[in-house]
């Protein structure tokens, strides 16, 4: 359950660092924009202990890299420095020429040149077929990890992508930072 007085909290001190911040994020200026970004420091997560076997799980993949599916997805907007904070839902089974990469915020060479470096779906189908996890999740999804209004994120498509893999009966989940 999100906590809505440290969301407000959180949006307060994100408006006040915005005010300053806008003309070097509108410049592309990330270090001199970015200088006095109030940065979440979590020191309360729980430690959650995985008890069950690995052989018997069912895993979904997060991963940051920007991913959408080319013609049938919009894009994330990489071109907002307030960042996008929306998820695509993507098959399993789509193909990887299928995918496009709408992110600005790192250097896509290995991605483009092999997209399990930031979405292992094939190396987890081969997981999968050998036995190693019980199932790969039908369904991945993909995040533009450049995020500054974490508020908006918490409030929207993390509890959306946390209900379907409640729902789903996931066991773990794999999230691959960029």
């Amino acid at each position: 359950m999100l906590n809505k007085d440290w969301l407000d909290s959180f949006k307060e001190k994100y408006d006040i660092w915005l005010l300053s911040a806008r003309k070097h994020l509108e410049k592309e200026n990330w270090k001199e924009g970015f200088k006095d970004y109030p940065f979440i420091n979590n020191e309360s997560a729980p430690i959650a202990l995985f008890k069950k076997e690995l052989k018997d799980s069912k895993i979904a993949l997060i991963s940051t890299a920007g991913f959408y599916i080319k013609n049938k997805q919009i894009p994330f907007n990489s071109d907002d420095y307030e960042g996008d904070y929306s998820y695509k839902e993507i098959p399993s089974s789509t193909s990887f020429s299928s995918l496009g990469i709408a992110h600005n915020h790192y250097d896509k060479k290995y991605a483009l040149s092999d997209p399990n470096v930031v979405y292992p779906v094939e190396r987890l189908k081969e997981l999968e077929n050998e036995g190693f996890i019980k199932s790969l999740y039908d369904t991945l999804f993909s995040i533009q990890g450049y995020i500054p209004q974490i508020h908006n994120f918490l409030r929207t498509s993390a509890i959306d992508i946390t209900t379907k893999l409640t729902k789903s009966d996931v066991d773990a989940v794999l999230l691959v930072p960029v």
